[in-house]
């Protein structure tokens, strides 16, 4: 299982407007040094938390909901997903709000990831896995590995996928592993090619449109009640639904394939907790 990072980011520069940047990826690495080509002065990383990559872009997309409906976040016209420093005290507490796996990283921990392996050697990435998950302190436990990537082009990237039949990020990922030549970081080794999941792994338009969708969605919990318990486990309801029809969109996939905000915008399920009436 591999790991994906939502980071707070400050920057000196961003300090006139008491901002600081919320962001996703999956190699801080990389991203370090994206950040580094933009930057007059570095700018660091003032929390990073490890989470599983899977369940990496529906998490930043709801916490980005949840921090926007606290009037955190920084309205401008031109960049985006800049919020208010306070940002910091509320990030964690959503994640535990809503029962989410996660390691936060230490200072040490965050400086060995934004060490290369080898300063004469560029292709080899600092990537986290998951090794373990303590029920304890309900955070995950990750170990650093390595990983060398063969650049290939964009379209032979996508004929590799093709061939191994691959349809959600789940066996991409795991394709990943045993090729070499596969970035697990499309969306920055392919940068202005890269349009978004549905085109990078070829998923064709054939399954139920929105309205259809929602539909068969509200059907299928009604008669899967017990999916409902996991109301905040969204991803997992998703997962389920999609073994129950192969009509819905590969697993994983739905906000972008129906280009929506999260999960929420499709999977409702409301909890209508009973009163206690004292007599």
């Amino acid at each position: 299982m591999k790991v994906g990072y939502i980071y707070v980011r400050n920057n000196e520069s961003w300090d006139l407007y008491n901002a600081v940047k919320l962001g996703k990826t999956l190699n801080i690495l990389d991203r370090e040094q994206t950040y580094m080509t933009c930057e007059i002065k570095k700018g660091f990383y003032m929390m990073v938390i490890a989470l599983d990559s899977i369940i990496l872009d529906n998490v930043e997309k709801q916490l980005q909901e949840y921090l926007n409906n606290l009037n955190l976040n920084i309205k401008s016209n031109a960049g985006i997903n800049f919020y208010k420093k306070e940002i910091i005290n509320f990030v964690v507490i959503y994640l535990h709000k809503n029962n989410i796996n996660y390691k936060y990283l230490s200072e040490s921990e965050i400086k060995s990831l934004l060490i290369p392996t080898s300063m004469n050697d560029k292709v080899i990435k600092n990537n986290i896995e998951i090794n373990n998950f303590d029920e304890n302190d309900k955070k995950l436990i990750v170990k650093k590995t390595k990983r060398r990537n063969y650049p290939i082009s964009y379209e032979e990237a996508k004929q590799i996928i093709l061939s191994n039949n691959i349809k959600n990020k789940y066996k991409y990922f795991e394709l990943c592993e045993k090729d070499n030549r596969l970035s697990n970081e499309p969306e920055l080794t392919y940068r202005g090619l890269f349009c978004n999941w549905i085109e990078y792994l070829s998923i064709e338009r054939i399954y139920y449109d929105l309205k259809t969708c929602i539909i068969k969605v509200n059907e299928l919990l009604k008669i899967h009640s017990e999916l409902k318990k996991h109301f905040l486990e969204l991803s997992f309801v998703c997962e389920k639904l999609c073994e129950l029809d192969n009509n819905f969109p590969p697993n994983g996939l739905w906000v972008e394939y129906y280009n929506l905000k999260c999960l929420s915008d499709i999977i409702v399920i409301n909890i209508y907790k009973k009163k206690s009436i004292i007599i």
